[in-house]
């Protein structure tokens, strides 16, 4: 709980800071602004704090055009990189991708190739968890879609169907 309450600390310092900052340049540009202060403080203010919302929303939106539209093409990639790594299918039963991934990483009995690339993946995964959780979760359906089909294609049943 102790770093809990640190990060929720953190987290409110960096906002007033970062507000903090906001407002002294929105004061800067309404000073030098000809016309009302106050209505060109609020007016750059509010478009300070909403702006990026717009460019969130946009990119969200690009994202999710992206996966829909290229979808197919990237889990027939997925698929040829599956079977060039040679990743294995007898393993006794997969929750979700990254426990499979993390199985891989754990076998003996698998190639070099297929442990080095579930180690990416793995990584690969865990950098979007902490920066990009659209990208995250586009990955995993992407990634459980790949999976499922991989299993048919090799005879094996998987969870991920």
């Amino acid at each position: 709980m102790q770093f809990q309450s640190t990060h929720v600390r953190k987290y409110w310092q960096n906002l007033a800071f970062g507000s903090l900052f906001d407002i002294l340049i929105v004061i800067a540009i309404s000073a030098v602004w000809d016309g009302s202060f106050w209505v060109t403080f609020f007016v750059i203010l509010l478009a300070f704090w909403l702006l990026p919302i717009f460019f969130l929303l946009k990119g969200s939106i690009f994202k999710y055009a992206l996966n829909y539209l290229g979808r197919k093409d990237a889990v027939k990639t997925l698929l040829r990189e599956f079977k060039a790594k040679e990743l294995p299918t007898n393993n006794e039963y997969y929750l979700d991708v990254d426990s499979y991934f993390e199985q891989i990483t754990q076998d003996e009995a698998a190639t070099k190739e297929a442990r080095n690339y579930a180690a990416f993946v793995l990584g690969q995964f865990n950098m979007m968890q902490r920066y990009s959780k659209l990208d995250l979760f586009h990955s995993y359906s992407l990634f459980e879609e790949a999976l499922g089909d991989y299993f048919d294609a090799q005879g094996t049943q998987s969870v991920l169907d």
